[in-house]
């Protein structure tokens, strides 16, 4: 049986430094979980999260109905190595842990089947390591088997899944800074990752320990080119918001339409008190973005958004071409 060589090994954060943008993951530790007992009296518990990344969300994005948990709570000191491998030591910095003589501790033998509401009504406290993950699951396994495991064979099975955390958890930090809701940026990130690319995703390459810096840097690329649809649009939305209209007077996004030279034999025009004008000067300016894009060798941007003044021009003008 192995040890961490110091106890601020088994954490990869702990209290106000756990980020809510990391997904829950195997070893998370939740306090204030409220759980109801085989006779149907309510217990509040501090608990931790044992079920595999892979058991946790059944599609990959929503956690399952059923979730096993362990109670933690306060332990004598113990040897890592010899016995009580009903328990996973919890020492301090964790926070509630009392130095060396008085540690929390994760007991498998007192587990629970909570809900997702359940459990994400309480507070994480703590985020396992790699690490701190492995030698829970060898201890786990030893406990129910007798059997040795060492951590290696563990780190090897589930590396892509904490690399794909990681991930996860800077995708939706980046996504959350420029107004997408955290949900929504997760099911994003799901999305890009399983995407198709003949026969295999970037989620598989991350099993692949020579392509997860290629996944690491395309992730970064990509964000990039959402972060600059991000800034094209909100200066078209601030362009419109400023755009003169007839006789000099301003035209407000939900006061005045935009009438496409296609449609009308005095070129483009505007008429007032519809609701479309704000779609309209946004496909105009990012046509023109797109088109200057493409111009300065920036073709995956200028494809994001030509396919962003597509849908604009559709809303807006579902009668006309839009190419």
């Amino acid at each position: 049986m192995e040890k961490p060589r110091d106890p601020e090994d088994l954490y990869h954060a702990l209290g106000n430094d756990v980020n809510p943008a990391r997904p829950i993951l195997t070893g998370d530790v939740i306090e204030a979980v409220e759980i109801t007992n085989a006779d149907g009296a309510t217990i509040t518990r501090t608990v931790m999260v044992l079920d595999h990344p892979c058991s946790l969300r059944t599609n990959g994005v929503d956690l399952a109905d059923r979730l096993l948990v362990a109670e933690v709570h306060d332990s004598s000191p113990i040897s890592w190595r010899e016995g009580e491998f009903n328990r996973m030591p919890l020492p301090a910095p964790m926070p509630s842990a009392e130095g060396k003589s008085r540690p929390l501790a994760a007991y498998f033998d007192t587990s629970y089947h909570i809900s997702p509401a359940q459990l994400l009504a309480g507070k994480r406290i703590a985020c396992l390591s790699v690490l701190g993950i492995d030698l829970m699951l060898q201890r786990r396994v030893k406990h129910f088997s007798r059997v040795t495991v060492p951590t290696d064979n563990f780190d090897k099975a589930n590396i892509h899944v904490y690399e794909e955390a990681d991930l996860v958890k800077g995708w939706c930090m980046e996504r959350e800074d420029h107004g997408v809701k955290a949900e929504d940026a997760f099911s994003e990130c799901l999305k890009w990752l399983r995407e198709d690319l003949g026969g295999r995703t970037r989620q598989d390459k991350l099993k692949d320990a020579g392509l997860r810096s290629t996944v690491r840097q395309q992730m970064g690329q990509r964000l990039r080119e959402l972060r600059a649809v991000r800034r094209s649009t909100s200066r078209a939305e601030a362009d419109a918001a400023r755009c003169p209209g007839p006789q000099g007077t301003a035209i407000t996004p939900h006061t005045s339409t935009y009438i496409p030279p296609a449609q009308s034999d005095r070129g483009a025009t505007w008429q007032t008190k519809t609701p479309s004008s704000r779609r309209a000067i946004l496909f105009e300016k990012i046509a023109d973005a797109t088109e200057a894009l493409s111009k300065h060798n920036a073709p995956a941007q200028a494809s994001a958004l030509k396919d962003l003044a597509e849908a604009y021009a559709s809303l807006s003008f579902p009668n006309q071409p839009h190419s």
